[in-house]
């Protein structure tokens, strides 16, 4: 793991792990599947929260404006080629089919906590809904600010508003210092 530069934007360390974990609570709430686009939404805002309420990330990465909104460009990536481990997609539908155990225990309190407000919050809402609240620029206004027709854009930490920009880059960079030591 290792923060990095992104077209001069500092970002966190991208976890893998914690990212397929995070993403497995979500399709365990909606009851073992969903679809993947409104995952993607999901895993962006729970993100987009705790760097706004909590000042830290949950699953870190390079957070990226496309044209269907916001999301984290490795959780994308990932959730495409199919390979975390418990998840598979099958065209737009993503599928639990690991243990719920595994996945139980794992987050904080507070980050389980975002998990099930934003699972109840958007229960009812399919992927259309959570794309249009994504757009929306009281609801993500670092979107509007960065989509670029026809590709994607990063988003940078200054980009959110309501969160310490200034602390969240010195604690990228300083997770970036003892992820190289290791």
């Amino acid at each position: 793991m290792s923060a990095g530069y992104w077209f001069d934007m500092i970002y966190f360390p991208y976890d893998s792990e914690i990212a397929r974990i995070v993403a497995a609570r979500f399709i365990i709430l909606e009851g073992g599947h969903m679809n993947y686009t409104k995952l993607m939404k999901l895993m962006y805002l729970l993100e987009r929260r705790s760097l706004i309420e909590a000042g830290s990330p949950v699953v870190g990465g390079r957070y990226v404006a496309m044209a269907n909104g916001p999301l984290i460009s490795q959780a994308y990536d990932a959730i495409k080629n199919n390979s975390w481990n418990g998840i598979q997609k099958q065209g737009y539908d993503v599928w639990w089919s690991g243990d719920d155990s595994e996945v139980e225990d794992y987050l904080s309190e507070q980050e389980e906590r975002y998990i099930e407000e934003l699972s109840h919050r958007f229960r009812k809402s399919d992927y259309g809904e959570l794309i249009e609240y994504t757009h929306r620029p009281e609801n993500c206004p670092e979107w509007s600010k960065c989509v670029r027709e026809g590709s994607s854009s990063g988003i940078s930490l200054r980009d959110i508003p309501g969160c310490n920009a200034d602390e969240l880059e010195a604690y990228a960079r300083e997770m970036s210092l003892f992820a190289s030591e290791e």
